[in-house]
């Protein structure tokens, strides 16, 4: 009995670790960038676990999606430039990351 309290509260310890190192945000792409999400993508959005400390431009790295065609980002509709997508620290849990490629048209 006195291994198994000490086992479950070996394993509250280290969630407790990794829940403050790590974070579940979703992360949605549109129009051509929708195909580089995985297949278990729905609505073109994924929940994804990142370190609490990345950056913009590492989760859209993640993906494989050039940051010349990540034209317009935000969070939680919130615009980022491209200098403020290399700042770390700015996700939190639960943050929305959107993602659209340049738009043409006439």
């Amino acid at each position: 009995m006195l291994f198994g309290a000490l086992q479950h509260q070996s394993l509250r310890v280290l969630f407790r670790r990794y829940r403050s190192k790590y974070m579940k945000i979703t992360f949605k792409l549109y129009a051509t960038l929708q195909n580089k999400l995985p297949a278990a993508a729905v609505n073109n959005a994924i929940e994804i676990d990142v370190a609490s400390d990345i950056t913009l431009h590492q989760v859209i790295d993640r993906f494989a999606v050039p940051h010349e065609s990540a034209h317009l980002v935000l969070v939680n509709g919130k615009y980022f430039d491209h200098d403020g997508r290399d700042q770390a620290g700015v996700l939190k849990e639960g943050d929305v990351v959107a993602v659209w490629p340049p738009v043409a048209g006439g």
